[in-house]
């Protein structure tokens, strides 16, 4: 994603077309690309929110892609793979040309031309991507078998706070847009109000906060998580939080379990 300016838009059009159509991919360009992901993966060792998306993986089903190493580092992207004699740079270009196909892509395009000019525009930039015929990636279901549901896990985290997060894995919604349901049921647990999760909660002195929702996946399973801000004494009794929050998805499941002041 980039803005320029709007008379600018052709020529920058055409020259990022060009990392599609004829990427350079240079011995040198790939060891500082790698250099520049190492450097961000070290930012991203003090970082809460990266440290359980490893954990996450670590406790997934190992056999599973999605449970590999998320970002890399120089270990795993150069130092490694050329002791064991692998020529990185051709590694690089073998994944441009495996995975990178028009077919499989897609350009939104924003300006203040014309839509029949802005077509045009982009027409003309990309119409030398090379359509391969790949198919999309698809990937098995079985991110989470039974072993690896249920765990309780304990994380001292950087940043001083207490909090609980529940996960599940879900069917991906991306296609159920229009109903969008995990945004529905976001709301409802979101809800602050009167006979809310959160009210409770509150009430009781156990958190301060709670938020729900889906994030991102990959084509066969998604991830739907609440997570509840908690006050010390939360933390203290975090079993009978989470008993709440399972409650009330039970009395949201019941008929007449839903509210007519939420809907």
């Amino acid at each position: 994603q980039f803005d320029v300016n709007w008379d600018a838009l052709p020529e920058a059009l055409d020259r990022f077309a060009q990392f599609f159509i004829s990427p350079l991919i240079s011995g040198d360009g790939v060891e500082r690309e790698v250099q520049a992901v190492d450097s961000e993966h070290g930012k991203n060792l003090a970082v809460d929110g990266w440290r359980l998306h490893q954990l996450a993986k670590a406790t997934a089903n190992q056999q599973h892609p999605w449970a590999r190493f998320f970002t890399g580092n120089l270990e795993t992207l150069l130092t490694t793979p050329t002791k064991a004699g692998i020529d990185v740079r051709a590694a690089v270009a073998d994944w441009h040309a495996r995975h990178y196909s028009a077919n499989l892509m897609t350009a939104a395009v924003y300006g203040r031309h014309s839509l029949d000019e802005l077509q045009r525009l982009v027409t003309h930039a990309f119409e030398g991507v090379a359509n391969n015929g790949l198919q999309v990636p698809q990937f098995p279901s079985d991110l989470y078998t039974d072993e690896h549901r249920g765990l309780l896990v304990r994380v001292v985290p950087i940043k001083e706070s207490h909090s609980l997060e529940i996960q599940w894995d879900i069917p991906p919604t991306e296609a159920l847009y229009r109903q969008a349901p995990t945004n529905y049921l976001s709301h409802l647990l979101g809800h602050e109000g009167a006979g809310s999760a959160f009210a409770l909660l509150k009430a009781a002195g156990l958190a301060t906060a709670l938020s729900a929702g889906e994030g991102s996946g990959i084509s066969s399973r998604s991830f739907f998580s609440v997570r509840v801000e908690l006050t010390q004494e939360g933390n203290a009794r975090v079993g009978e939080v989470a008993e709440v929050v399972f409650k009330y998805l039970e009395l949201l499941r019941a008929p007449g379990g839903v509210s007519e002041q939420v809907r």
